[in-house]
């Protein structure tokens, strides 16, 4: 019986473990189910709980990786993939990612992943708002991302940077925790206060499909309520769901195109399904998978090859003062910790040819 290694920069379980599973079973030849090896006795699953620092989640890898699993599988997040991307080496166990952009590049010990595709529904998202409420103007519609993610330059693109708010972009980390309530504790609160006196003022937020702002939806929905109770475009229905005792779930809706999960684990229009099914296809033995790439309105395979790389941009956020971001065949390095990273990148990209 195979062994497998979740890694999560959240958390890992409820519907998206049951979809997960539903896909595994579909594409796995009968092979009994694998074992999911866990940290310690007490969680179930490696994850970090909304931590996005490179180094702290490379950690987690190694973790999992020491546990010699047959596959590690990195969910919701692209900061999570790059992570494995990073910290895995030939000898080490190979991985799958969900993640919602391109990884950028093809890490010596990728297998496959999921591609949520998320910033190409960028226009889709805007119809969608403007359509559903009258209200909302095109000079005054606000996209909220985390300044933490390294899918924000790609997700920012087609954006004026005037109408980009930036959460969290004096921290060189996500906040640790926030309560579900509308004091300082909650940590959205300041971030809605400082959007709310730009100008123009908001007439609509699209939200930004970042896994941080999941896992902790019921804190950010009570403060869009509370400071800025305007219409929202989520990216999953999930943010709708915790919306219901706001008092402003009638200005909330949400694209779910694709959904993450469902109430129906068989359900293959979802992405942890569909990286399920990824995970199967490797533990029945095939070892190259490709990528399962959202086109918009269903799900393709694609090699990993040039055409599923990301044309934009990679961005690898290290923390407070560094980054390298790639773009074309320009990599630019700031800070010293981003000079190291670099280096493990450039091992990992000549051990891959």
């Amino acid at each position: 019986m195979a062994n497998i290694a979740i890694v999560a920069p959240t958390e890992f379980g409820g519907r998206n473990e049951e979809c997960f599973r539903a896909g595994l079973a579909s594409s796995s030849g009968g092979i009994p189910q694998p074992t999911f090896l866990q940290p310690n006795a007490k969680d179930r699953f490696f994850q970090s709980r909304g931590v996005y620092g490179i180094t702290e989640l490379r950690t987690l890898v190694r973790s999992a990786a020491d546990t010699r699993p047959d596959l590690i599988v990195t969910v919701e997040g692209l900061v999570m993939a790059q992570a494995a991307a990073l910290e895995l080496r030939e000898c080490d166990p190979r991985f799958v990612f969900l993640s919602g952009d391109a990884l950028g590049w093809r890490p010596i010990a990728l297998a496959g992943g999921v591609n949520l595709s998320t910033p190409s529904q960028d226009d889709a998202r805007k119809s969608l708002l403007k359509s559903t409420f009258a209200a909302v103007d095109d000079s005054s519609m606000y996209l909220v991302v985390n300044n933490n993610s390294p899918v924000l330059p790609n997700e920012a693109r087609s954006w004026p940077p005037a109408r980009v708010a930036r959460f969290f972009q004096d921290k060189r980390d996500n906040p640790r925790t926030n309560k579900h309530n509308v004091d300082k504790e909650n940590n959205f609160i300041a971030e809605f206060e400082v959007l709310a006196r730009r100008e123009p003022r908001p007439s609509g937020l699209i939200i930004a499909a970042d896994p941080y702002f999941r896992y902790f939806r019921t804190a950010f929905t009570k403060a869009v309520a509370k400071i800025l109770p305007v219409p929202v475009c989520y990216p999953f229905q999930e943010f709708v769901d915790a919306c219901e005792k706001t008092g402003n779930k009638e200005n909330s809706i949400a694209l779910n195109s694709p959904s993450l999960n469902s109430s129906t684990s068989g359900d293959e229009t979802t992405a942890l399904f569909q990286l399920g099914k990824q995970v199967g296809r490797y533990l029945s033995g095939t070892e190259d998978l490709g990528v399962v790439t959202w086109n918009g309105s269903g799900w393709e395979l694609r090699p990993y090859d040039e055409s599923s790389i990301s044309q934009t941009s990679t961005h690898l956020r290290v923390g407070s003062g560094s980054e390298i971001e790639l773009e074309a065949l320009e990599i630019r390095v700031k800070g010293r910790a981003a000079e190291t990273l670099l280096r493990d990148l450039q091992a990992a990209l000549r051990k891959s040819r």
